[in-house]
C-alpha cells in the first residue's frame, strides 16, 4: 500500500478482490435463539424489496466522516454521499437488459438520459456483481440456512445476527463492491486482500432488518486500513431516479435569457465571428477568428485560425484551425516558419453547427438571473461530471479552441473542477461570458471570452494571425 492521495471519490468502479476459495469454513454452532419461518421468510422479502441504507463510514487512516445513503431496488441504485452537509457524489445506476450497468445522467439539455458503463477493455460491467443488491444471497437462503449462517441472539424487541464463515463466504464480495471505497491508496493487486468482519444485522421482532455495522479490510504486502460501516435500515416503496433541474427563475425570464441565446446562436451560426478568450488572468490571450461564411471575392478558402501560437518540436511555431474542404470540415495547422500546412486527421465534420461553439444548447433551467448576468453555480451541480463539463466547453467554445483541444489547460487530475459559468449580453447582443474553475485542486482561475465582429470577420484583416494566413495564401 503506497499513499497517494484521500478523497477520489470518482463513480463506483469494479473492486479487484484477491480472495481465492474460503477454506476451512467453520462449522455453524446450533443458537440459542431460532429465528421462525416466518421471521426469515419476512426478512428475505424485505431484502428483494426495494430499500434505504443510510450509513456512517468512518476511516481509520484519515479524520473524515461521510454519510453515504444508498437506495437499492432489484435493477436500480442509487449512491449519495455527504462531507457534513455537503453533498460531494450522487450517483444513479441501472441494470439494463442484458445485465450490465448503465449510469443515469443529466445532459446540457436539461434531460435525463444513460450511457453503459464498460470496464477497459470496453465489456460490459455487471449491475448485480458489481453495484446490485449486497443482500441478494442471503436474500435466497431458505430458513435453516439463514440460522445456521449467523449467531442469533435477543435485542431490544428483536434479534441480533452476527455473520459466521458461511454468512461471510456468500456477502463478502458483494458487501466489498456495493459499499464505497474512500481510501486513495496504490495498491499491490498480486498481494491484494479485501474482506468485511464484524458483520453484525439488526431485525425486528418481525424479521425486518433495522440496522447493519460491519468494518471493510483492505491490506496487501504493505500495509492495510480499515473502514467502519454503521447503517440503519428503512425500507422503500421505490427508489428515486434522477430528474431534470427544477429551473431557477421564473418562466418570463428564462424566455427572454433563451431568447437572447436564440437570437445570438442565430447570427453566429453563419461561422463569420471572432471569439477573443482570456485565461489565467490575461497571462495568455488569443482570439478565434471564424470565417466559414464564402464571401464574393475572398481569396481564401472557408476556416477558421486561432491566434494563439503553439510550438510543435518539428515545425517551430504552429497555428490551429479549421479549414473546409470537399468532404467538410478538418482541424489543419499552419507552421509558416517550417514552410508546412496541412490537414490534423482525418476526423470530418459535415455541418457547421458541429464546430463552432453552440452556446444555446446550455439549457437556461441551470441558470439564476442577477442584475443583468446569468449564473451557473456548477460548483452545486453534483452531476457535473468529465462528460458534462466536456461538453461544456464544446458548446462555449467550439471543437478546436487551442486550450482545450490541444493544451487541455482545464483538466486538473485528468478531470474538471467547473465552479461557475456567467453569461451577459452587450448592448448589440453579442454575448460575453467567465468561466471559473479550480487548478490542481488549489488555484482559482476564470477563463473570460467574447464574441464580436460578428458577420465582419476577414481573416486577412487581423494582425495577429497574418504571418499564417499570408503563407497559407501563398501557398494556394
Amino acid at each position: 500500500m503506497k499513499k497517494i492521495k484521500l478523497f477520489v471519490l470518482a463513480p463506483l468502479a469494479v473492486c479487484s478482490i484477491a480472495l481465492g476459495t474460503v477454506q476451512g469454513l467453520a462449522n455453524a454452532q446450533a443458537n440459542d435463539v431460532e429465528l421462525s419461518s416466518a421471521v426469515t421468510s419476512n426478512m428475505s422479502f424485505v431484502l428483494k424489496n426495494p430499500y434505504q441504507l443510510t450509513s456512517s463510514a468512518s476511516l481509520s487512516y484519515e479524520d473524515y466522516k461521510f454519510t453515504v445513503i444508498d437506495q437499492v431496488a432489484e435493477d436500480y441504485r442509487s449512491n449519495s454521499i455527504y462531507y457534513g452537509t455537503y453533498l460531494l457524489q450522487d450517483i444513479r445506476l441501472l441494470r439494463n437488459g442484458t445485465g450490465g450497468t448503465e449510469e443515469e445522467y443529466i445532459s446540457l439539455q436539461n434531460e435525463v438520459s444513460s450511457r453503459a458503463i464498460l470496464d477497459s477493455d470496453n465489456n460490459p460491467i455487471s449491475f448485480d456483481d458489481n453495484y446490485g443488491n449486497p443482500f441478494r444471497n442471503l436474500a435466497n437462503l431458505n430458513n435453516s440456512q439463514i440460522n445456521s449462517y449467523f449467531t442469533i441472539s435477543n435485542k431490544d424487541d428483536g434479534y441480533l445476527l452476527k455473520a459466521n464463515d458461511l454468512a461471510y463466504g456468500i456477502l463478502n464480495n458483494s458487501f466489498v463492491n456495493f459499499f464505497t471505497d474512500f481510501d486513495g491508496f496504490i495498491w499491490d493487486e498480486a498481494s491484494l486482500v479485501h474482506n468485511i468482519e464484524k458483520l453484525e444485522i439488526a431485525i425486528a421482532s418481525d424479521g425486518t432488518p433495522t440496522s447493519i455495522s460491519f468494518e471493510k479490510i483492505k491490506k496487501d504486502r504493505f500495509g492495510a486500513i480499515k473502514e467502519m460501516f454503521t447503517s440503519t435500515f428503512d425500507t422503500l416503496s421505490e427508489v428515486e431516479h434522477l430528474t431534470p433541474v427544477t429551473p431557477k427563475m421564473d418562466n418570463e425570464t428564462s424566455a427572454t435569457f433563451k431568447n437572447k441565446l436564440d437570437s445570438f446562436q442565430e447570427r453566429i451560426n453563419k461561422g463569420n465571428f471572432s471569439q477573443e478568450m482570456s485565461l489565467f488572468d490575461n497571462q495568455l490571450y488569443y482570439v478565434n477568428f471564424y470565417d466559414l461564411d464564402y464571401n464574393e471575392g475572398q481569396i481564401y478558402p472557408n476556416m477558421m485560425l486561432s491566434s494563439c501560437q503553439l510550438y510543435d518540436q518539428s515545425y517551430g511555431m504552429t497555428y490551429v484551425g479549421l479549414l473546409e474542404t470537399s468532404e467538410g470540415y478538418k482541424t489543419y495547422a499552419i507552421s509558416p516558419d517550417a514552410g508546412f500546412h496541412s490537414t490534423m486527421s482525418n476526423d470530418t465534420f459535415t455541418s457547421i453547427n458541429e464546430v463552432i461553439p453552440n452556446i444555446n444548447t446550455i439549457s437556461t433551467d441551470f441558470f439564476r438571473y442577477y442584475d443583468g448576468y446569468y449564473i451557473f453555480d456548477i460548483s452545486s451541480f453534483t452531476h457535473a461530471d468529465v462528460y458534462f463539463c466536456a461538453d461544456i466547453l464544446t458548446a462555449l467554445f467550439g471543437i478546436v479552441d487551442p486550450a482545450v483541444a490541444f493544451l487541455g489547460l482545464y483538466l486538473s487530475n485528468y478531470s474538471y473542477q467547473f465552479t461557475s459559468l456567467i453569461l451577459t449580453f452587450t448592448e448589440t447582443g453579442n454575448l460575453v461570458g467567465a468561466l471559473s474553475y479550480i487548478y490542481e485542486s488549489q488555484y482559482q482561475l476564470t477563463t473570460t471570452f467574447s464574441f464580436y465582429n460578428v458577420g465582419t470577420t476577414d481573416l486577412t484583416k487581423e494582425e495577429s494571425i497574418k504571418t499564417p494566413i499570408d503563407f497559407f495564401i501563398s501557398q494556394m
